[in-house]
């Protein structure tokens, strides 16, 4: 399966993204996704992969504005995610997410993380995730764990 899309952000305040040099409070992201799964593929599971570009000038995903004084045009970023079917019920997965660098005030990590889901059924589902985002403006190790149930009818 093939996507493209464009994603709209906008950020409301933007006394701190300013003062760091951030140049704009909204913009669009661009992106072409392709997902693939193999049935019966690794070790006779099911596999999911997926590929993403993502043309963007977003700090920290947009929380500190857009563009700045490194660098205010498009960067392509690579976003991917993989995942195997332990069963008909258990996922595992990985995701990584890569970020441009356009502000001097902070380095921007790349995101990563590692999740665990379980289907028990077509309307309960539950995700356990460890999430390493490095460091957000001046908050560094932002590691945390992640969970989310969803109950759907």
């Amino acid at each position: 399966q093939i996507a493209l899309g464009l994603q709209y952000k906008h950020n409301r305040d933007m006394a701190v993204p300013r003062a760091l040099g951030a140049t704009d409070d909204s913009d669009v992201d661009f992106y072409a996704s392709a997902t693939k799964v193999w049935l019966a593929g690794l070790l006779g599971r099911n596999v999911l992969l997926n590929g993403t570009l993502r043309a963007t000038r977003a700090n920290q995903l947009g929380l500190l504005g857009f563009g700045g004084d490194l660098n205010n045009g498009y960067q392509l970023m690579p976003e991917v995610s993989a995942a195997i079917f332990l069963s008909d019920r258990f996922v595992l997965g990985t995701e990584y997410r890569r970020k441009p660098n356009n502000l001097s005030a902070f380095r921007e990590d790349d995101f990563k993380d590692i999740f665990l889901a379980w289907f028990a059924n077509k309307h309960f589902s539950l995700t356990a995730a460890y999430l390493d985002l490095g460091q957000i403006a001046d908050k560094r190790n932002q590691h945390a764990f992640y969970v989310s149930f969803q109950l759907g009818f």
